[in-house]
Parts: structure tokens; sequence; C-alpha cells
């Protein structure tokens, strides 16, 4: 148990190694600290009572550079709009680097895709079974069963996720992406690897929703130009990109 939530605390980017102790010990992050708190602070949401909270940790397993192999190349990667999840092992294993693959068997990589799939697909309830505890993350609704032992993305709007728990995303996407760049294309956003558009299941409709309230929630900092021959968002602001900046704004002001 203990190992478990060591590893998600470190796939969910919510924990760190502490320098020198080779694994053995482990530290909040900033992320980690400003949510749940510390011996200095009481944090933003230290009982994940918050749905913004749960985008925060999906985030962390599924974006770009992230950890967890299998949630990254699942959200990000994995173009199939249904799939069974013995296709989505195979499409797991299939990108596997050979040197990595040899030492990952079908059946481990299978237990991983089982354990995202308890993740996010919430359980059909049998008699007897209300004691079950359900992972937060099916709040979500970004899996759901079709037929037949196949799953399918929900795709579109995702009335949970506010505006700026998405301009978060935005930013460490676009730092990620392109660095300093004063300009990101609606397409990357919606449809690149590791944008929020992918990571969040997005359409491109649901995207531009967000881009329309941009400047204003941004102070000008950002901008949506949309014309006949492009659509981007733009940053007015020459200082560095600083995602954390748009988490603060929202906890700030929300009531829990």
């Amino acid at each position: 148990m203990v190992q478990s939530i060591r590893h998600w605390l470190l796939m969910s980017g919510v924990a760190e190694d502490a320098p020198g102790t080779r694994g053995r010990e482990l530290y909040p992050s900033k992320l980690g600290k400003a949510l749940f708190g510390g011996p200095d602070n009481e944090g933003w949401d230290p009982y994940l009572e918050d749905i913004a909270t749960l985008w925060l940790l999906h985030w962390g397993l599924a974006a770009p550079a992230g950890k967890a192999y299998s949630w990254v190349w699942t959200f990000n990667v994995h173009r199939e709009y249904e799939f069974s999840r013995e296709s989505l092992v195979e499409s797991v294993i299939s990108a596997l680097p050979e040197s990595y693959r040899e030492s990952k068997s079908w059946g481990t990589i299978a237990r991983d895709i089982d354990c995202l799939l308890h993740t996010y697909v919430t359980p059909e309830r049998k008699a007897g079974a209300d004691d079950e505890i359900d992972c937060p993350l099916q709040q979500l609704h970004l899996i759901e069963p079709c037929y037949a032992r196949h799953f399918r993305f929900q795709l579109g709007p995702k009335p949970s996720l506010p505006n700026y728990i998405f301009y978060y995303a935005m930013l460490c996407f676009w730092q990620w992406r392109q660095g300093d760049s004063t300009a990101l294309s609606v397409w990357d956003l919606t449809y690149a690897e590791g944008s929020p558009g992918m990571v969040f299941k997005l359409d491109e409709d649901s995207i531009l929703s967000y881009l329309d309230d941009i400047e204003p929630l941004t102070e000008g900092k950002y901008s949506f130009q949309d014309t006949a021959l492009v659509r981007q968002v733009l940053r007015h602001d020459t200082g560095p990109i600083e995602p954390f900046a748009f988490l603060k704004s929202y906890y700030e002001h929300a009531s829990h």
C-alpha cells in the first residue's frame, strides 16, 4: 500500500524525490504543497472537494512529459475513439522502444491498462457491493463503456473544467511545445500531442469557448485572434510564462 501511494504521488506530480536520498524520501512538489498544504499553509483543497483538483491530477498523470507512460500514450497518442482493453494494450506495447519492450511483458502492460480503465470508468454496481470505493477521477467522465467490453473517449465540452484550469494546462503545453513563442495555434491546442484538447478530450468548439474568455480573464496578457486566415492565441506579456498564476487565481476565488 505504501509503495502504491508513493508511486501515484510521483506520477501525478504532487510529490518529488528528495535530492540525495536515491528515492527513499519524498517531499511535496510546488503543486502538492499548494493543493494539500504544509507546515506553513493550509492548502487550497486538501480534501479533494473541488473537481478542479481532479482535473489537475489527471493533467499531472497524462500531460506531456508525464511519468505515467500508459496514461500519456492513451490520452495523447492513441487516436482510436473506440477501443477494447486488448487493442489498447497492443497499442502501448507497439509504441515501446525495443530495449524497453523486452523488459515489459504483455501481462505487465495489461495490468497497467486495467488500472487506467478502473481509474476512469465507473463500474456497474453489483448487489451487496455498496462499500466499494471508486476512484475520484471517474467523476471526470473521460472514458465510458460502450459495448461488448469496449470503451470510448467522451469527447466534447467538459462543464466541470474551469477556465483557469484550462489556461494553466494551455501554458504548460505552450512551454513544452513552443517555449517562449508569442503565438499558439488553435489546431495545436486542440489536436497536438500533449495539448489540453487531447488530454482533456475537448473538441474544437469547446476550446474556442475557453478562448473567447481569455482576454478579460487574463487582464489582456493573452488574446484570441480569429480571422479567415488564422486562429491562434497571442501572448502579450513579455515576461516568462507562468502557468501557476492561473491556479492561484482560481483557488483564491473558489469556495470549498
